[in-house]
């Protein structure tokens, strides 16, 4: 059952409302992405990145300080965020992992890898980029826990707007993200609910299928790119000569599918991306300035037409 269907929501489908209309028995195939958000000009855009990037500022101190303690601290943020009812789940709202136990090892191998001094990591998005055992949903369920009393406060806001009653009459304890101390902490706020339900809404605008920055694209359109320039210039083996008749001569970059066999054999991409992103350190930032750039001419948000079919399986909600 979906969220406006519970609450009996006058509507017939995304058009009509700012969140995403989850289902609350399980979880759906979105995330909640940092660098959308950042993009974004939606009215709580401005708090919710502001608390990203201040949580990635912190990190990048304590990465830079080797402070395994703190840093241990700064990965303790809590239970998965179930209550938004986005991620990966088979039947039920079960997160996929994210204790300091599970995280720790993964951070640290990218403070070994030079990822935060080098360049490579230069915002919240990016930690996803290099490593195979951080993905989407940790990424969004990070995200989720860092922007959570902007989250709230949003949510009540939706209740109160659309007459929705039974918000907010239980307390409840949760970890959150503090901007001004700089560390998680455990904060009371209304238990916000759907019947037995917790609920968190999300902005339409907020979430993907994927995260707006991937793994795969940094690869085929940045990486790959770099390699073939750098194959041409020293004309290698692998590219392509080619003599016409009058005896001028012209060289071809290899294509990247055959930059892939002859250099990969097999190697993942992201351990074969982390390789080219210690070589080529400046094709993150041309990578995030070229999404800024072709967001702002054309923002990749999920239509109201996708969202329906996703969340009702058809082009909106019956009447």
């Amino acid at each position: 059952m979906n969220f406006s269907t519970f609450h009996r929501l006058p509507i017939t489908g995304h058009k009509d409302i700012d969140f995403v209309d989850i289902r609350l028995e399980t979880d759906t195939s979105l995330y909640i992405d940092p660098e959308r958000i950042a993009l974004s000009n939606h009215p709580i855009s401005a708090s919710a990145s502001h608390c990203i990037d201040d949580f990635f500022a912190t990190l990048c101190q304590v990465a830079a300080a080797r402070n395994s303690k703190r840093l241990y601290d700064m990965l303790s943020f809590g239970r998965e965020p179930n209550e938004t009812h986005l991620g990966l789940s088979a039947s039920c709202s079960q997160g996929r992992g994210t204790s300091p136990e599970i995280l720790m090892p993964i951070v640290e191998e990218m403070i070994r890898e030079h990822l935060f001094d080098k360049g490579l990591i230069t915002q919240l998005g990016d930690l996803h980029l290099w490593t195979p055992n951080f993905g989407y949903d940790r990424l969004s369920d990070l995200t989720t826990n860092i922007i959570r009393a902007v989250l709230i406060d949003y949510t009540l806001e939706q209740y109160e707007y659309w007459g929705i009653s039974n918000a907010g009459d239980i307390p409840a304890i949760s970890c959150m993200w503090n901007s001004t101390t700089h560390r998680w902490e455990r904060r009371e706020f209304p238990r916000i609910s759907s019947g037995s339900y917790q609920t968190l809404l999300v902005p339409k605008c907020f979430v993907g299928r994927r995260m707006l920055s991937s793994p795969g694209e940094l690869l085929q359109k940045y990486a790959l790119r770099y390699r073939q320039q750098e194959h041409l210039d020293i004309r290698s083996d692998l590219c392509h000569r080619k003599v016409d008749k009058n005896g001028v001569e012209t060289w071809k970059p290899p294509a990247k599918k055959e930059i892939r066999a002859f250099e990969m054999k097999g190697t993942p991409d992201k351990a074969y991306l982390l390789e080219m992103g210690h070589r080529y350190p400046r094709m993150v930032d041309e990578f995030h300035t070229d999404h800024r750039f072709s967001y702002r001419s054309c923002p990749q948000i999920m239509s109201d037409y996708e969202l329906d079919k996703l969340l009702y399986g058809h082009d909106g909600l019956a009447v």
